[in-house]
């Protein structure tokens, strides 16, 4: 990529961010309000990139959870013809070290439940490391989502999947935070599960979006979604 544009979303007040210079060299950051939260900043940078005529879109945490090395693998897949791909910690060669039993089970539970009701295929639709195509993005209508928090990556994969784009997960190993804390809760979990059961049923009978091309049938795990690669 020949430039790149950041947005943040701070949890705190954004200091560093407003200290920095407005660019570095080809790269450009933006600060998105504290406290709208951080779907608010994605749709910010998504809407940012868009308009500055970016063809590919990445989605990475700021929190050095993510690691860039996987940022090559998730581009490839993306040029190879999928609209969308996911850095995934639960496809083979996918990891997480360092997280306890009970967190894992949250995450890779509430991403098998979201996988078989909602249909996609998508093992890891929780995950924010992502590459998106421009074209993907606006064929979804990303800026008309409504979901907030972890609801917002799985409502974009499942966006993706009614439109009838490509999913692709790639593996990657996916380190806990190096500062911050994590939002995730068994009640995270529970409102998330509930609000992906009424997605699921509700489009069941008629898709909710009227970009729709495909609705919800019986659960096929892994199939919606490619699989590509390993590092």
């Amino acid at each position: 990529m020949s430039s790149s544009s950041t947005t943040t979303a701070p949890t705190g007040p954004p200091t560093w961010p407003r200290r920095s210079p407005p660019s570095w060299g080809r790269s450009r950051s933006s600060v998105a309000p504290p406290r709208r939260g951080w779907e608010s900043a994605y749709r910010a940078g998504f809407g940012i990139a868009i308009d500055r005529g970016y063809d590919l879109i990445c989605q990475i945490d700021a929190d050095l959870s993510h690691d860039p090395a996987a940022l090559p693998s998730l581009l490839s897949a993306v040029r190879a013809g999928a609209d969308m791909a996911i850095g995934s910690r639960y496809v083979p060669g996918g990891t997480i070290p360092h997280w306890p039993a009970y967190r894992r089970a949250m995450s890779r539970y509430g991403n098998l439940y979201a996988s078989l009701m909602l249909g996609h295929g998508v093992t890891d639709s929780t995950s924010g490391y992502r590459a998106y195509r421009t074209t993907t993005l606006e064929g979804i209508e990303f800026q008309n989502t409504k979901a907030n928090g972890y609801l917002f990556q799985i409502e974009l994969a499942y966006r993706v999947w009614l439109w009838g784009g490509s999913i692709a997960e790639v593996p990657i190993a996916f380190t806990d935070r190096v500062r911050g804390q994590s939002k995730m809760s068994w009640q995270v979990v529970v409102e998330e599960m509930t609000m992906v059961t009424w997605w699921g049923l509700r489009d069941r009978v008629k898709p909710h979006w009227h970009g729709a091309r495909r609705r919800p049938g019986l659960p096929r795990l892994g199939r919606a979604a490619r699989t590509t690669g390993t590092r």
